[in-house]
C-alpha cells in the first residue's frame, strides 16, 4: 500500500501559479478544446487538496471548451458546482444531462442528438454519481463516510437506500428541513453518525433516527464506558429488502 502512495505523491500535476488553475498538461493553452471532463476530475473523484478559488477556476476554463463532451461530462461538472455551494450553476449543469436521455425507455445516449452509443451505461452512471456525490454530496474518506445534501432540482425529498460502509447498510432521506437514517444491517463494527457541531449519535439497527439537515458523516464508534445522550428515535421496522443502492427523488 504504502509503494502506491509513494507512486502517488509523485504524480507531476501541472498548476498555473499565475491564473490558479490547472492545465490539462505541460504546454496546455488555455481555450483549447476538450473532448470530455478530464481536470476537473482532480476535485471529484480524486479528492485532490486545492482551494475553492482554483476548483472554481477548473470548472470554469473547461466548461467553456467543452462543447460536446459525451453524456458523463455534465455530472461531474455538476458535482463540482455543488462542491464550492454554487446551486444555481450547479442546476443548469445538472439539467443538461437530460439532453442525453431518450424516450420512450429513458436511456442514455452518449452525445445529445442521438449519436453514439445508445444504451449508453457510462452515462447514466455519471447521472447518478451527480445525485448521490452531487446532491447527496457524499464523500468516502479513509476514516467517514462524509455527506452534506441538497435536494436535486424541483425536488422535496431524496432517498438514497442501501448505501453500504464497513460492511453495514444505510438508508438516508432527506427533505428541505430535515434528515432520516436507518441502520438497515450491522457491519463488522459500531456505526455512530458525527454532526457538524460535533454532537455524535450511535446508530442501531432497525432504528430511524430524525435530526435537522445539515453536513455530517458516519463513523466507526470506539469503544466508550460512559454513556451517550439518547437520540430522538424513530422506530420504523427493519423489513427494507436491500438490493444495492436505491435513489428516489420526489419532485414538487
Amino acid at each position: 500500500m504504502q509503494n502506491y502512495k509513494d507512486i502517488a505523491d509523485k504524480i507531476f500535476i501541472p498548476f498555473n501559479e499565475t491564473g490558479q488553475w490547472h492545465p490539462e498538461f505541460e504546454g496546455y493553452e488555455e481555450g483549447t478544446e476538450v473532448k470530455q471532463a478530464d481536470v476537473i476530475l482532480l476535485g471529484y473523484p480524486l479528492l485532490y487538496e486545492m482551494s475553492k478559488e482554483t476548483r472554481k477556476n477548473d470548472l470554469n476554463i473547461y466548461e467553456k471548451v467543452t462543447p460536446g463532451g459525451p453524456a458523463m461530462t455534465w455530472g461531474m461538472f455538476a458535482i463540482g458546482w455543488l462542491e464550492i455551494g454554487n446551486i444555481q450553476k450547479a442546476k443548469e449543469i445538472f439539467e443538461r444531462q437530460f439532453l442525453n436521455n431518450a424516450g420512450p425507455f429513458n436511456i442514455w445516449t452518449e452525445v445529445a442528438d442521438g449519436n453514439g452509443a445508445v444504451n449508453f451505461i457510462t452515462g447514466m452512471g455519471g447521472f447518478l454519481q451527480s445525485v448521490i456525490f452531487g446532491y447527496g454530496g457524499f464523500r468516502i474518506l479513509p476514516n467517514q463516510l462524509a455527506f452534506n445534501c441538497n435536494l436535486p432540482p424541483d425536488t422535496n425529498q431524496l432517498n438514497i437506500y442501501g448505501l453500504d460502509y464497513l460492511g453495514g447498510s444505510l438508508d438516508f432521506n432527506f427533505t428541505e428541513f430535515d434528515m432520516m437514517i436507518q441502520l438497515t444491517k450491522k457491519g463488522s463494527v459500531d456505526l455512530k453518525i458525527v454532526l457538524s457541531n460535533g454532537q455524535t449519535h450511535d446508530l442501531r439497527v432497525g432504528q430511524t433516527l430524525q435530526l435537522q439537515r445539515q453536513k455530517a458523516s458516519i463513523e466507526k464508534m470506539e469503544r466508550k464506558t460512559k454513556t451517550t445522550t439518547r437520540p430522538n428515535y424513530n422506530t420504523y421496522g427493519n423489513d427494507c429488502q436491500k438490493v444495492s443502492v436505491h435513489c428516489h427523488i420526489y419532485k414538487t
